[in-house]
């Protein structure tokens, strides 16, 4: 496998602004991947969910620290399902509702 596809896992943690405030920081970190068709059985039981899959990437689970956002291709995804096997975790992907 290649890992030819990069994508950017993004991770929300707690921070402050100049004030003192308490406000969340994102940080985004490099991954390479492998990128694949979301099946149609993947599809079913998402739409069950109320989701629509868009990508579906392997990488490295060494790589994978449990963040719930990506950015793929300048589109801000949200991670829904992971499927982890040894030392390769997949990465189910949805199209980013905005959240205003």
């Amino acid at each position: 496998m290649k890992f030819d596809a990069v994508i950017f896992l993004i991770n929300e943690v707690d921070g402050q602004d100049e004030l003192g405030n308490s406000k969340p920081v994102k940080t985004r970190r490099k991954a390479y991947a492998n990128r694949f068709s979301v099946s149609r059985a993947e599809f079913a039981t998402a739409g069950e969910q109320g989701l629509k899959p868009e990508f579906a990437f392997q990488v490295n689970t060494l790589d994978y620290g449990d963040e719930r956002e990506a950015e793929y291709l300048g589109q801000s995804l949200d991670v829904y399902r992971v499927q982890t096997n040894g030392d390769r975790t997949t990465l189910y992907l949805t199209r980013r509702i905005s959240n205003g």
